[in-house]
């Protein structure tokens, strides 16, 4: 995998101050893409050569988390080294959250072994007719775009949106977890507790 470009301090690409990692590569050519320069993956510079940079500055008090975005960070000519740099963080750097942006559906990627160190994907093609960049649509690109709540979804094996997004399919409040269960829980503590202030929440 190839990197064109990392975005330091940017608040587009998620919650709070985020570092966003730009790969080279998508072949999905979606009509109206905004970053087409980004199709080609020989582009940027190889992702093993920045992996200390990416790390020293995540490590920065001011950053929540990091955001993966292309190109295609899930495509098969990229999904390895963004999994190397996903399972790097998340030794390292436990408190910080990972948001993926993807163009494949939910469906198409829930089973791949990234997914489980990711905390929220944003899923779905850019639709130019459907483009929509108003706060009305959080932190996509356009109206068929969803942001997924990973753990969640893997833990319960079902598909649930991130709450408390607009345009964002049906959710339920409590189920927004960044109110309950701080990262760096391991898998049981975090679905303990979710059980937990379901019961109390009926």
């Amino acid at each position: 995998m190839r990197i064109l470009d990392i975005k330091k301090c940017t608040i587009a690409d998620g919650p709070g101050i985020r570092l966003s990692i730009y790969c080279s590569g998508c072949d999905l050519h979606c009509k109206g893409c905004h970053n087409q320069e980004a199709w080609d993956f020989n582009q940027g510079t190889d992702y093993k050569e920045l992996l200390d940079e990416i790390i020293s500055e995540l490590e920065k008090s001011y950053y929540k988390g990091i955001t993966f975005c292309g190109g295609e960070p899930l495509n098969p000519k990229n999904v390895d080294g963004f999994l190397e740099i996903a399972k790097l963080i998340k030794e390292k750097l436990p408190t910080k959250d990972i948001w993926c942006y993807t163009g494949y559906e939910w469906e198409d990627v829930k089973d791949l072994e990234i997914m489980k160190y990711i905390d929220v994907a944003v899923v779905g093609p850019f639709i130019l007719k459907e483009r929509d960049i108003t706060s009305k649509n959080k932190w996509r690109g356009s109206k068929n775009q969803r942001v997924i709540d990973v753990r969640m979804s893997l833990a319960f094996n079902t598909k649930l949106y991130l709450a408390g997004i607009p345009n964002n399919g049906d959710f339920v409040p409590f189920l927004v977890y960044s109110d309950y269960f701080p990262n760096g829980m391991t898998d049981e503590e975090f679905i303990e507790k979710f059980l937990e202030n379901k019961k109390n929440n009926g």
